[in-house]
């Protein structure tokens, strides 16, 4: 029996994530959660945003201060 092998072509994609937020938004929300005198989630609220997308933000500056 002679079978054929099957072949898979893997097309490699080109994927750009543009931010929704621009970077002065994102600094001032973390200025304002590092102040101290508002909650993540309250912050988040008066942004407009997910408070877990703050949360990001915050980590993310976190691991590049401390890299």
């Amino acid at each position: 029996m002679n079978c054929t092998p099957i072949v898979r072509h893997h097309q490699q994609l080109e994927v750009q994530f543009f931010s929704k937020f621009n970077l002065d938004l994102k600094i001032e929300a973390i200025h304002q959660y590092l102040s101290g005198n508002e909650g993540i989630k309250t912050i988040a609220k008066s942004l407009g945003i997910n408070h877990e997308v703050l949360r990001l933000w915050h980590y993310e500056v976190r691991v590049s201060l401390s890299s």
